[in-house]
């Protein structure tokens, strides 16, 4: 076979929780990847996957190579009858962009309001098994569905939800030494039993946990902790279930 004709891969890596790895084979190989190894680390799994690119017609390769003719040809006419030495007349005053800016709403909100819509509603009461079944339906499931998890997220989001747990796993976030991402399980540590989902704190420090004990203890794996979180999204892909920290007390 012709090095032009051989084929071309697009490659993906998916983290997953251990235990779940024949699903999460089974979902991408669904969409049309190819399985290739698995990494197993303690708790973790990281699955890697490639599939064909798709090749690109021949009469569309041509047809952009002419329009790239043209548009280098423009470009050049563009530039000489802009030349002489003389700079380019501005498009328009700083007092006008000034106004521009001042009149125009923003595309994005800011970073306050952002801050201001995730924090979870005042006099809402946090949720519990107690005083939630979807929550308490949620925790105990010993494998729950990919569905399951995105509606609770989505219904939820922004709520604090309240529970018992465990610390699975602390890594370093992005090889920061004193930020991490922490995997969360429900329910008391065991490295052979998991329910519910893989709740991660992502990017924290151990002041982001807002320990209720007197100095900075570590927060290890291995801890059991009881927990007060706010349900921030779920990420299918990964198969984790994203939280922020709101307060964190070592059993």
């Amino acid at each position: 076979m012709a090095d032009n004709d051989a084929p071309r891969y697009e490659f993906k890596s998916v983290q997953t929780v251990r235990g779940m790895e024949a699903r999460t084979k089974a979902k991408w190989e669904e969409e049309g990847w190819e399985f290739v190894e698995q990494n197993q680390e303690l708790l973790r799994t990281k699955l890697s996957f490639r599939r064909v690119k798709p090749k690109l017609p021949l009469k569309l390769v041509g047809a952009g190579a002419g329009l790239l003719l043209i548009l280098a040809i423009v470009g050049i006419v563009v530039g000489v009858s802009h030349g002489g030495g003389g700079a380019a007349a501005p498009t328009a005053s700083a007092s006008n962009a000034a106004a521009i800016a001042t009149t125009q709403p923003s595309s994005s909100p800011s970073k306050a309001q952002t801050t201001a819509t995730s924090v979870p509603s005042a006099g809402k009461q946090n949720l519990t098994v107690q005083n939630n079944a979807d929550l308490a339906a949620l925790l105990a499931a010993p494998e729950p569905s990919s569905k399951q998890i995105q509606d609770f997220a989505t219904k939820y989001q922004g709520r604090a939800i309240e529970f018992d747990a465990n610390v699975a796993d602390v890594a370093q976030h992005d090889n920061y030494k004193m930020i991490y991402d922490m995997l969360v399980i429900a329910g008391d540590y065991s490295t052979t039993h998991q329910v519910g989902p893989a709740f991660q704190f992502n990017g924290v420090s151990m002041f982001d946990l807002h320990l209720a004990s007197t100095g900075l203890p570590l927060v290890k794996t291995g801890e059991n902790v009881h927990l007060v979180a706010q349900v921030e999204d779920y990420n299918a892909t990964q198969n984790l279930f994203f939280l922020k920290p709101i307060s964190t007390t070592i059993r």
